[in-house]
Formats: structure tokens, C-alpha cells, sequence
């Protein structure tokens, strides 16, 4: 089931990962739109009012939850035979979602680093640099297919100094103007058309943004994501907008799927997953999840994953550098006068003990388990369940969302005309007052 090239250390690495993710305990609540809700008016998605509340036991007065290893059931099956080294299936997309994750904690050190560099701890970091960070260096890794498209035309590349390339950029817009609508930071697919990418390849200095003229022209698998400064910070807006985007992705993707349609927001440190079957009427949300580890993990796994040739070269290192300093202090003790380039020498020693204490340092690691859940998340087609096969009918209407009663009249739209946009939509201005166009049309009483 792995591939012929990947090395035993990878695959003991992606053991441990399985291994920590097993002992996880991840979990989604069941949530529902209340009667404030404003999905029958036309809103962008910034503008979207769920009105959500959490679905309980009335009696026991407790929140209901699922699972996520219930809801990924068949993703947990894969991991328990690779675990095993069972015997190859005839699944082509399971072994290339297994083959994308081996590939992945192959090149992990490579992406971590970058990540870490690009998104450093406790700093308040701009949306559109942790979009490319991300795209670049986690999501599209474990995504099916290796493209992915921005919202923004974005000028410049990711700032980790090994991107050569400029993100693919255009209209990421879905849904409908006379329901919610509106754009989505990054959109994952397996393929998408590069429309100036010729124009790209013959310019050198690679000054020139790409881009996509419509998400809607992929004909691949899709997957949103919704990207934010801090969800810490977050209210209730910022979850309305990203409950607001997966009902209506969801919809749009109900033609190719009957299973629970995910939508990722994700900021520098974590991330929630917000789920939703259309044809059940089941909207559930995570709990945030750390895509990196804390600080203790993270030494202990640096100091954990050095190699006996990094400890050899460390103590060679440790070796030189006393040597140096003993030289040194024989000069010193010898020189009394120190002209200025000897002081420019001094300055250069600065700079290099400096840049070896900063790569003595634990640099930010990656969380194994959020890996997997990223992962499996990201093959929702293959891994997720829909709500039928956990529940039966009689029982799913304990943990309905009713949204379908909240988007009257307009739910029809919603399940039938809902698509990936061509163009930005302008949202109709709403106001308190009747306008003068509104009274001069007006009805007499």
C-alpha cells in the first residue's frame, strides 16, 4: 500500500502520526439556525446572520456530539491497514490519498520550517500571508491534485524564500444574489485553467501574477477554505460567514456527492472543521484543532527526530567553536590595541554565533494528529459518511439544523441554483427607510 521509493523512516514516522491520532479524541457538535437567521434575503457571506444554537438533550440538559473517527470511519479503516501493512486495494483514489500523506511526512522537516519561518508564534500575522503559507505548504500537500486558487490577486510570493512561483489567483465567488453569496480565500482542486500560464513561463522574472478566470472552470475536486488573522479574536460574524459558505458549497457540491461537504477555518495557530449534508439537513462544527504543537512538544520532538549524524556534526561543531574561543582569548591577551576592521571581524563572529543560537533553537512543530484530520478532512469524498448510514431517519430529526424552514422561500434556490459565480456579486443595499423610487411605486391605500 506504500509507495516503492518512501524510506522506513517515513513510514515509522507516519506510524507514530496514526498512532497519536488514534489517541486523540476529536469531535463535532450538532448545531442549528435559529428564527434571526438571514438566509432567504440576498447577503454576502460577510454579511450572513445564522442565529445558531447548539442542539442538546433537553433532559439531561447535554450537547449531542459525533465522533470524527464515527463520521471518518472509512479514512480510520485505511490508517488501521497501512498500520498493518495490509495487502493493496483496488481503490486507486484510497492509494493516492495514502501516497500524498506518505509524501507529505517524507518533505515534512522542509515544510515545517517554511511554515514556521512564514507564521511565527504569537504574532498577529496578515490574512493574505497566512493564505499562502498555508496553500503552499500544508493544504495542497494533503489535498487530492496539487492547485489551488486565491481570492485575491496577490502580488507576491510566499514569504518562506523557496516558493519560486506566484499564486494562481481569480474569481472564487459561489453562490446566488438573491440568497447568500459571496467569495472564498482558497479554494483547493485537483486541476485547475491556467489562463496566462504561457505568459508566465516565458517571463523570467516571474513579475506577472497567475491567474484564473472562474473556480467554476475546474472540473475537479474541490475543497473551500475560509482563512482568518486569529479565530481567537473571532465573534460570531466570523462563524456565521463560514457556516454561511458550507451550507452553500455544500449545495453545490450535493450534485457530485452525498456526503458531509467540509469547510476549513484556519488561522496561524488552529483550525475548525464545519460540516454539512444537504440531503440530511446535518450541520456539524469541531472543536479547534492546533496545527502546531506547543512548545515543550516541539522541543521534545526536534530533540527526538535528530539523526546520530546531526548529534556527530553538532559535537564536531561544539568542538570548533572552543577551539576558536581559546584562540581567540591567547589573541586577545596578546593585542592591546584593536583597529577597526578588527572591529568589523567582531561584528561578523556577532552575526554567525547569533545565526548558529537561532538554529540551535526547536523551530515550531507541526501536530501530528491535525495532519491526519487535515488530511482526511481534505478527502471528505472518500473518507466521510453521510448521516443515513450512522442514523437512521426516524432518528436524524433530533439533530436537524432546520435550515430549510429558515431559507423559505428561497430554499429551492438554494438546492437547485446555487453554483460557482462567473463574476463578483455587487449585494443589494438594504435600508430602514422606503427610498423615493420605493414610495413614487408604491400602492395607495
Amino acid at each position: 500500500m506504500t509507495h516503492i521509493d518512501v524510506p522506513i523512516e517515513t513510514q515509522q514516522k507516519l506510524d507514530r502520526a496514526i498512532s497519536e491520532y488514534f489517541d486523540s479524541e476529536v469531535k463535532f457538535g450538532f448545531l442549528r439556525f435559529g428564527p434571526l437567521c438571514n438566509a432567504s434575503e440576498s447577503n454576502a457571506f460577510t454579511s450572513a446572520r445564522c442565529n445558531i444554537t447548539n442542539i442538546k438533550n433537553t433532559k439531561q440538559n447535554k450537547h449531542y456530539y459525533l465522533e470524527f473517527k464515527t463520521l471518518f470511519a472509512r479514512g480510520v479503516k485505511l490508517l488501521n491497514r497501512y498500520k498493518l501493512r495490509s495487502p493493496a486495494h483496488n481503490s486507486t483514489a484510497k492509494t493516492e490519498a495514502i501516497q500524498k500523506l506518505e509524501t507529505f511526512f517524507k518533505e515534512k522537516d522542509k515544510h515545517q520550517r517554511s511554515l514556521a519561518k512564514v507564521l511565527p508564534d504569537k504574532k498577529e500575522i496578515p490574512e493574505k500571508t497566512i493564505s499562502l503559507a498555508l496553500a503552499e505548504h500544508l493544504l495542497k500537500k494533503l489535498a487530492p491534485g496539487q492547485d489551488y486558487l486565491l481570492e485575491k490577486k496577490i502580488k507576491t510570493r510566499c514569504p518562506c524564500g523557496k516558493c519560486k512561483y506566484l499564486p494562481k489567483t481569480g474569481n472564487t465567488d459561489i453562490g446566488h444574489e438573491e440568497g447568500w453569496h459571496g467569495s472564498i480565500d482558497i479554494v483547493l482542486s485537483t486541476s485547475f485553467v491556467d489562463q496566462n500560464a504561457a505568459a508566465n513561463r516565458g517571463s523570467k522574472k516571474g513579475k506577472k501574477t497567475r491567474y484564473v478566470e472562474n473556480v467554476g472552470d475546474s472540473p475537479g475536486k474541490r475543497n473551500v477554505i475560509e482563512v482568518k488573522t486569529s479565530l481567537s479574536k473571532a465573534k460570531y460574524k466570523t462563524m456565521d460567514q463560514a457556516i454561511a459558505q458550507t451550507i452553500a458549497f455544500s449545495f453545490i457540491q450535493e450534485k457530485n456527492t452525498t456526503y458531509f461537504v467540509p469547510n476549513i477555518l484556519i488561522d496561524s495557530n488552529k483550525f475548525i472543521v464545519i460540516m454539512y449534508d444537504s440531503r440530511n439537513d446535518i450541520l456539524i462544527c469541531s472543536q479547534p484543532l492546533y496545527i502546531f504543537n506547543s512548545e515543550s512538544e516541539s522541543s521534545e520532538e526536534s530533540s527526538e527526530e535528530k539523526s546520530e549524524e546531526e548529534e556527530e556534526d553538532e559535537e564536531e561543531e561544539e568542538e570548533e567553536e572552543e577551539e576558536e574561543e581559546e584562540e581567540e582569548e591567547e589573541e586577545e591577551e596578546e593585542e592591546n590595541d584593536v583597529d577597526d576592521d578588527d572591529d568589523d571581524d567582531d561584528d561578523d563572529d556577532d552575526d554567525e554565533t547569533i545565526e548558529k543560537e537561532a538554529k540551535a533553537k526547536p523551530t515550531r512543530t507541526l501536530n501530528d494528529s491535525s495532519i491526519i484530520i487535515l488530511w482526511m478532512v481534505l478527502h471528505y469524498e472518500i473518507f466521510s459518511t453521510n448521516f443515513e448510514s450512522i442514523r437512521s431517519d426516524q432518528m436524524k430529526k433530533r439533530y436537524q439544523a432546520h435550515f430549510g424552514e429558515r431559507a423559505k422561500p428561497k430554499y429551492d434556490l438554494y438546492k437547485k441554483q446555487l453554483s460557482f459565480l462567473e463574476k463578483s456579486l455587487k449585494t443589494k443595499k438594504k435600508g430602514y427607510f422606503p427610498s423615493l423610487q420605493e414610495l413614487k411605486d408604491a400602492i395607495s391605500i
